[in-house]
C-alpha cells in the first residue's frame, strides 16, 4: 500500500517544499491558492470560480463588518442590532414606554430594514408635527430626492381618526415624519398630528431605507 503524505494549512511551508510543492509569494493574512498542481501562491485577494461555496460547520459564517469597498457591487457590510425609539413633537412631550421602546434592524450593504412596536406611557400637552427618532443610521443624501423612503410605519389609537397616515424619511435624517392624507387630500393638518397622541397610542414600524 502506498505511503500517502498529507499536509495541512497549519504545517510549515518547508513541509510542502519537501514534497515537491513550490510556494510563491508572501502575503500577511493572505489566502493560499493553487496556481498549478505543484505550486501554491499567496494571495491578498482570491476569486472562487466554482458553483457553490458552503460553510457547513456549526457557528461558521462570513463576517462583513464595514469593509467600505469602493466597488459599488461589492457586499461589504452586514449587521443586525437594536435601536431605541423616541417620539418627538413641536411642543410638550410624549414619553415612550420603556417596555416597548426598542426596535430591531438588519443592515445589508447600504440597505437598512427596521421593525418595531412602540407604546406611549405618558404625555404632557403634545402638539405640532410628529416624528420618530433614534433610527440606527441616517438616511443617505442622494440626488433629486431619490433617497426618500415612505410608509415606514403607522400609528394606532389616536384621539381622532386620521385617514391615509403615512411616513417620510428624507436624506441625512435619522428620524421620519408622520404625514396624513392620500391623493393630495389631508383630513388632518400635518402640523397638528402630535395633538392627537395620548397614553393609548401605539406605533408600528416596518420598512427599509437607504443609508450612506
Amino acid at each position: 500500500m502506498a505511503n500517502v503524505q498529507r499536509f495541512w494549512p497549519s504545517q510549515k511551508v518547508s513541509n510542502w517544499l519537501s514534497a515537491g510543492i513550490a510556494w510563491s509569494g508572501s502575503t500577511a493574512n493572505g489566502i493560499a491558492t493553487y496556481s498549478s498542481s505543484s505550486e501554491i501562491v499567496a494571495e491578498s485577494t482570491a476569486t472562487y470560480d466554482g458553483t457553490t461555496l458552503a460553510l457547513t460547520t456549526s457557528g461558521g459564517g462570513l463576517k462583513l463588518d464595514g469593509l467600505s469597498s469602493s466597488d459599488a457591487n461589492t457586499l461589504d457590510d452586514y449587521e443586525f442590532g437594536f435601536w431605541t425609539a423616541n417620539i418627538l413633537c413641536d411642543s410638550g412631550t410624549i414619553t415612550v414606554n420603556t417596555s416597548l421602546d426598542t426596535g430591531v434592524y438588519v443592515k445589508i450593504g447600504k440597505l437598512v430594514h427596521i421593525q418595531g412596536q412602540f407604546a406611549v406611557s405618558a404625555i404632557s400637552s403634545p402638539s405640532g408635527t410628529l416624528k420618530m427618532s433614534g433610527l440606527p443610521f441616517a438616511a443617505a443624501s442622494l440626488a433629486e430626492e431619490s433617497d426618500i423612503a415612505v410608509n415606514l410605519g403607522t400609528v394606532n389609537q389616536l384621539t381622532t381618526t386620521v385617514a391615509g397616515l403615512w411616513t417620510k424619511i428624507a436624506g441625512g435624517n435619522a428620524y421620519f415624519d408622520f404625514r396624513s392624507g392620500g391623493k393630495g387630500q389631508s383630513t388632518v393638518d400635518d402640523t397638528t398630528i402630535a395633538d392627537l397622541v395620548d397614553t393609548g397610542t401605539a406605533f408600528y414600524v416596518g420598512g427599509s431605507y437607504r443609508t450612506a
